[in-house]
């Protein structure tokens, strides 16, 4: 969908030669065509107005511009739905930050913001409160997109991971939290 914050211009995306896979992450937001605001449109009962996913990966062919999978990101699994037992994940429509690896997509994702309110000694400027919602690093079979893995972490990721060797081992690093969450750095080994 349209918006301030879609598609791979703002996460960012991650080619791999391997496959010759570009994967973005992509999302429902929706605002004022050619100047917008971060929010989602939202329809009946909080819920996204457009079908799900309302967050997912995108695998593009570059060869051939062909679409090869398409998966969701988190369960979405607002609310109005819980008690209608939906097997399949829905996604959450944010920001989702990706690196591909030798044998692994990652991905982590923004959560939520809340409590817009005018930012403290700037007058033009907006402030807003940040909310976890599921926060996961995600690891995916970058050829196929099934999801392999869940790691559960302190809060929703606030940039792009990026990845680095030290002792022979690999290592994945991001930020998390910001605003009103506790700020961190967090980095995991690879296996």
């Amino acid at each position: 969908m349209p918006g301030v914050a879609g598609g791979a211009s703002w996460a960012g995306a991650a080619w791999d030669p391997e496959t010759g896979l570009y994967v973005s992450g992509g999302h429902v937001v929706s605002g004022v065509r050619y100047a917008g605001d971060y929010r989602m449109l939202p329809g009946p009962q909080g819920l996204p107005l457009f079908k799900p996913p309302w967050g997912s990966l995108v695998a593009i062919d570059m060869a051939t511009g062909d679409h090869r999978w398409r998966v969701p990101v988190g369960s979405g699994n607002y609310p109005a739905l819980r008690n209608l037992n939906i097997p399949d994940r829905l996604g959450w429509p944010a920001r989702s930050f990706v690196l591909v690896t030798k044998s692994l997509l990652l991905v982590v994702q923004a959560g939520d913001l809340s409590n817009r309110r005018p930012a403290p000694f700037s007058q033009f400027r907006t402030v807003y409160d940040l909310n976890n919602r599921e926060p996961r690093l995600y690891a995916y079979d970058k050829a196929g997109g099934r999801l392999l893995a869940e790691v559960t972490l302190p809060a929703n990721a606030s940039g792009a991971p990026m990845t680095y060797m030290a002792g022979g081992k690999q290592y994945v690093a991001f930020p998390v939290g910001g605003s009103n969450l506790a700020e961190e750095l967090i980095a995991l080994a690879l296996p």
